[in-house]
């Protein structure tokens, strides 16, 4: 198979103790000898360019943040040109350059350490670079990918700070040209991320996650007492306000309960292009602690979504080269909304491979007038990726010849007051039953 995660058929974890991985590998492999049913979620494969789910990750990347003194601008900013073109090439996520004064940052954060280690092999940024001198290197990570930066065997790395990601840490696929990025650390007094304020701040990144629409990624990493975030915004005025309510969350005037004199505001720098940093004109209550950095014209953010979009004929070959891994001559087929017409369309151009099917709010037929009532629903653009509903589901057209073809038995479900989905496209398909 061509995407991630199935190029082998998964290992046998270590049965000696009866760990959870064990049961659940064992659980797996017994369903797997009875049913015959694969549940597929095509929300954005590994290494593919096809659309991804807009709901909000894990935040799993590796971060490193190098602080430098900036001696020759000129020569700094050159060698910072290629460094970017470099990063780029080996598959960075993202590689920014912020400039204050005689300050500055760098910022390069990759999605896996297989891309971090073609970045050093080929030269990428280390302890020196022309025009500038190295202040400190701090590096964000979950905690194993941080253990596993030992295998480079780079003295600088070893000597890096290193911050291990809460799970809480979050990232969205939004695409988004222009952002703006909050870099701050907090300190405390009580040790371990089990006291109250570091559980606090799990909470408050959830409620980030849940309610702040302008936020794109917030990643929350502790070493010892210390914690240092990193936030991504769309726009400035969003980030202002997200700092706001983070002062007001450590001051516990947001109905909390206090952790005042236990997590303190050690330092904060906004990080955004010449444009956005007009927004900040005549801004008052700003943090007295607050930095601004310029980002370098050439900086990039590598969002994993994608102006292309999967037709239905990609995802139908999808679930066909998982049935193929999974080495099963049929299977009952499950869909729903999208799904359904992935689902039907699957069934019309394998029956042979098709036992039963299952269509939960499913259409054969899908055109403008329910692309336009989608949107007039619920086009808000953090829940609907419009390029997938326009060029993907709403082309769905599948004659009723073929739908009148199918040997399958096929169950049908339909909530009767589903505005999104109408009744009358299950009414459709029986008719042809």
């Amino acid at each position: 198979a061509s995407f991630a995660g199935f190029g082998e058929a998964a290992a046998e974890p270590d049965s000696s103790g009866a760990t959870d991985e064990s049961r659940r590998w064992k659980f797996a492999r017994a369903l797997a000898q009875r049913i015959n049913v694969l549940l597929v979620d095509q929300r954005g494969f590994g290494g593919s360019d096809r659309p991804r789910t807009l709901a909000p990750m894990t935040d799993e990347a590796l971060t490193l943040l190098s602080f430098w003194k900036v001696t020759d601008l000129t020569a700094f900013t050159q060698r910072v040109r290629a460094d970017l073109r470099l990063a780029q090439s080996s598959g960075a996520a993202a590689h920014c350059m912020s400039v204050s004064g005689g300050s500055a940052v760098l910022r390069l954060s990759f999605w896996t350490l297989q891309f971090y280690g073609a970045y050093l092999s080929s030269g990428g940024v280390s302890e020196t670079m022309e025009g500038a001198e190295l202040q400190s290197l701090e590096i964000l990570g979950p905690t194993e990918r941080l253990k596993e930066l030992s295998y480079f065997k780079q003295p600088f790395l070893e000597k890096a700070s290193k911050y291990a990601k809460m799970r809480s840490s979050f990232h969205t696929d939004v695409s988004s040209t222009d952002r703006v990025v909050l870099l701050h650390r907090v300190t405390g007094t009580l040790e371990g991320r089990k006291a109250a304020p570091w559980r606090g701040a799990k909470l408050f990144l959830e409620e980030v996650k849940d309610n702040d629409s302008f936020c794109i990624s917030l990643s929350w990493a502790m070493e010892g007492d210390a914690a240092l975030v990193i936030g991504v915004f769309q726009e400035t005025t969003a980030a202002v306000a997200y700092l706001q309510n983070f002062q007001a969350w450590l001051d516990g005037q947001d109905g909390e309960a206090s952790f005042q004199g236990q997590l303190q505001l050690a330092s904060v720098q906004l990080h955004a292009r010449k444009g956005q940093l007009k927004g900040l004109n005549g801004r008052k209550n700003l943090p007295k602690k607050l930095e601004i950095f310029q980002i370098f014209p050439l900086s990039f953010e590598d969002s994993k979504t994608t102006d292309r979009s999967a037709s239905i004929q990609d995802f139908v070959a999808d679930v066909e080269q998982i049935r193929r891994y999974c080495q099963v001559e049929q299977a009952t087929i499950c869909g729903h909304s999208m799904g359904a017409a992935i689902a039907l369309e699957y069934a019309v151009r394998f029956p042979q491979r098709v036992e039963r099917l299952c269509l939960c709010a499913a259409a054969p037929k899908v055109g403008q007038a329910a692309f336009d009532n989608w949107m007039r629903i619920a086009g808000d653009g953090r829940s609907w990726d419009q390029q997938v509903i326009r060029k993907t589901v709403a082309v769905v057209n599948i004659s009723d010849d073929l739908i009148k073809q199918l040997p399958a038995p096929t169950f049908l479900i339909n909530a009767k007051d589903d505005n999104l989905t109408p009744l009358i496209g299950s009414e459709m398909i029986k008719a042809n039953l």
